[in-house]
């Protein structure tokens, strides 16, 4: 199985190893225009910006779901091929990315240090895996493309069975493109950065 392929950002005169950020887009940046995936997101955001502390590292789906399998391998291949902290990995993204980022950390929870999904869902059955990863959830009250009982279903079931780093964001009347107004405020990286995973599971050279 091949990685997807993906775009890179790093910061200017960056000090390795970095911390990782995974960014998984939306449907609309589906294809092979591999710059797509720069249209939205923390790689628009550090290009814009040049502030984030983090090797970001934004793939692409050729079609409109992410297979946490390849998700994995792809993970093994930036690793392989960048110098990352292994105890920082994180994984973010928005609608379509959302689903993959709950799917990846359901699938390769040990790999992960923290996740961010945004107005995405999961599959409440396979939560429980989830259990004590810090996790900042984020969906738009009035999202009539994913709605907000998609997230709601998934943090009351982490929170029923006892799963303490739970942040979730609800935006009052907005609308699905909550991704903006979320990336653009720094305070997503700064919890980021604030969580380590003790017990990172190395890769396999």
């Amino acid at each position: 199985m091949k990685p997807y392929p993906f775009l890179t950002w790093s910061p200017p005169q960056a000090k390795w190893p970095l911390p990782l950020l995974l960014c998984l887009h939306g449907s609309g940046e589906c294809g092979t225009d591999l710059e797509r995936v720069a249209q939205h997101g923390p790689l628009l955001e550090a290009r814009l910006r040049r502030r984030i502390p983090f090797l970001v590292v934004a793939p692409q789906a050729e079609e409109e779901v992410w297979d946490p399998n390849r998700l994995v391998v792809t993970l093994n291949s930036i690793e392989h091929r960048y110098r990352v902290q292994p105890q920082r990995v994180y994984v973010t993204g928005y609608s379509m990315g959302g689903d993959g980022t709950w799917a990846l950390a359901m699938h390769a929870r040990q790999r992960l240090a923290a996740i961010a999904p945004l107005c995405g869902g999961g599959d409440v059955h396979k939560v429980k895996r989830l259990l004590n990863l810090p996790i900042w959830n984020f969906h738009g009250e009035q999202d009539t493309e994913v709605a907000v009982a998609e997230s709601e279903v998934l943090i009351q079931a982490l929170r029923r069975s006892g799963s303490k780093n739970l942040r979730f964001t609800v935006y009052p009347n907005a609308g699905h493109n909550i991704w903006t107004r979320t990336y653009s405020n720094p305070e997503i990286y700064t919890w980021l950065l604030s969580q380590q995973n003790p017990h990172p599971l190395k890769t396999k050279q």
